[in-house]
């Protein structure tokens, strides 16, 4: 997916490191549970494998929801393109909700609906 993005797009794409300060206009990817904090005036990733007590791998809610503080000072947007269950729901409308953007992928292109049907049921 990162390849075929990388070709349509003129931002830059990478996976997400430990420690790695998060640039503007930069689209990461998570592979692994991340979630953000600030040191100074930047925003970092924190990377860590995921745990077997997460029901998913990496947990996207985790992420969404360790930016949660930062949506007064900083502008975020998160994506939530295909998942299983509520992986995300949470941390997009908790995140939404505190002024963020939020999109998640069409139904029409995913291959698994289950995400998108719970983030549109959850926000009403």
């Amino acid at each position: 997916m990162q390849k075929r993005l990388q070709e349509l797009n003129k931002n830059s794409l990478s996976i997400a490191s430990d420690n790695e300060i998060i640039k503007s206009w930069h689209i990461f990817f998570c592979d692994v549970d991340t979630r953000v904090e600030k040191r100074d005036l930047y925003l970092y990733f924190i990377c860590k494998p995921s745990s077997l007590l997460n029901s998913y791998n990496p947990n996207i809610n985790t992420i969404f929801k360790s930016l949660i503080p930062y949506t007064k000072n900083f502008k975020i947007l998160a994506l939530t393109l295909t998942g299983i269950g509520d992986d995300g729901v949470d941390g997009c409308c908790e995140l939404n909700l505190n002024g963020a953007r939020t999109i998640t992928e069409s139904k029409v292109l995913i291959t698994c609906p289950f995400i998108h049907e719970n983030a549109l049921e959850t926000q009403k």
